[in-house]
């Protein structure tokens, strides 16, 4: 099969945080290129070294996401367009070079120069992995907030509307695409208005790498070990593992909690001041902090049994979920968004996050069922190799956009 050039455009690539869309944006394209031949170009709002072997030359960032206010500080009118009108010329020549444009969750992204390309000779495809944010299409908070005044360039110079035009509508932009990618049947709902015209709608699970998350071996003590991984933010629900957890110690002391996650949001002190003021979780809860994830499997998923997802928001595809399941972890999680297309009874312990008192009584049925813990993960890891890793994700994904050419 022929190589396939392909222009991508993606929000953050390589990524510069732990988790997220970005993270597996940057995951699917090394497997293209790995595992289908593709050869990528990439178009990023944020400039940053290109991984090895991934990219040449390294990659043109297009204007950013959001213009902070130093940035507009520095930026004068002249020099906003002339920027815009530069990359749109260096969108035009890599797009020429390219036989697929492949375009991240696109209602993340300032549309003004990726979105003429939908006009072009070369077919656009997007790919969908998570919610889009309420603010205007194609108006980033800088122009929003130079509509309303709230900016010190007045009056406002009709230039700036050459970029930003808040008068396109939606479906001027999204039906006019050659095909639309979900990684969820439940995404693939949650924008089904915003699709209903496109013809060429396919959903393609996430899938994980099974070379850095491979299956470990669980003895007696990994049983005794729970872990947590996600952002310190209310609707992660990190205060509601603590919580079950804490009760779990009144019967057995000797459990532990690992916890993956950067407590330094607000949220998360003041859950580390819990933990502290604490004398059971004080001493049964280690904090490991951000983990990198190409430490993830070495760090947190090798020394655990049992993975904590209480997650209380609808989840677009819980990527840590799958990561847990091929490693060999039996997961305890909430029945949200996406999850449930992953997890089921006959590979873990999924519950009802309606139910404030589910995570406890699911927690409390895993350690009593330990005997069953390696017929779960076993299953599990089956489960991941049969559909959610990425060969299969980037095969699949593959043979659409080829069929769309």
């Amino acid at each position: 099969m022929s190589a396939l050039p392909c222009l991508v455009f993606s929000n953050s690539f390589p990524p510069d945080h732990a988790g997220g869309y970005e993270l597996g944006a940057g995951n699917l394209v090394d497997a293209l290129r790995r595992f289908c031949g593709w050869k990528i170009r990439v178009f990023s709002s944020v400039r940053k070294q290109t991984p090895p072997g991934i990219l040449s030359p390294p990659l043109t960032g297009f204007f950013p996401g959001r213009l902070g206010p130093a940035y507009r500080r520095r930026l004068v009118k002249r020099e906003l367009v002339a920027r815009h009108e530069g990359i749109c010329a260096a969108i035009d020549r890599e797009a020429e070079r390219a036989e697929v444009i492949l375009v991240f969750n696109p209602r993340r992204l300032i549309y003004p120069q990726w979105v003429r390309l939908l006009d072009s000779p070369t077919p656009v495809v997007f790919f969908v992995s998570d919610f889009w944010p309420q603010d205007p299409l194609g108006a980033d908070l800088f122009y929003a907030g130079l509509a309303k005044r709230r900016h010190s360039l007045r009056p406002r110079d009709p230039a700036l509307d050459v970029i930003y035009n808040p008068f396109l509508q939606e479906e001027a932009i999204f039906s006019r695409a050659k095909g639309v990618i979900f990684c969820s049947r439940f995404l693939q709902q949650t924008h089904r208005e915003t699709f209903d015209g496109l013809e060429h709608q396919t959903v393609i699970h996430w899938g994980t790498n099974p070379e850095r998350f491979p299956k470990s071996a669980k003895d007696g003590e990994h049983l005794k070990v729970f872990g947590f991984c996600g952002r310190a933010v209310p609707e992660k629900g990190l205060d509601r593992a603590l919580q079950a957890f804490s009760e779990l110690l009144r019967r057995d002391a000797r459990l532990k909690l690992l916890v993956a996650s950067d407590l330094t949001t607000s949220h998360g002190r003041l859950l580390r001041r819990q933990i502290s003021r604490n004398r059971r979780l004080e001493h049964s809860v280690e904090l490991l902090g951000q983990v990198p994830h190409e430490e993830m499997h070495e760090k947190f998923f090798r020394r655990i049994g049992w993975l904590m997802f209480p997650s209380v928001w609808e989840e677009p595809f819980a990527s840590t979920v799958v990561e847990a399941m091929a490693s060999g972890v039996v997961v305890i999680g909430s029945f949200t968004g996406g999850t449930p297309e992953i997890l089921h009874e006959a590979c873990g312990y999924p519950y009802d996050p309606s139910d404030s008192a589910a995570l406890l009584e699911a927690c409390r049925k895993a350690l009593n069922r330990a005997d069953h813990h390696g017929i779960l993960a076993d299953r599990a890891h089956q489960r991941i190799l049969g559909q959610f890793n990425l060969p299969v994700m980037a095969e699949k994904l593959d043979k659409f956009v080829r069929g769309l050419l």
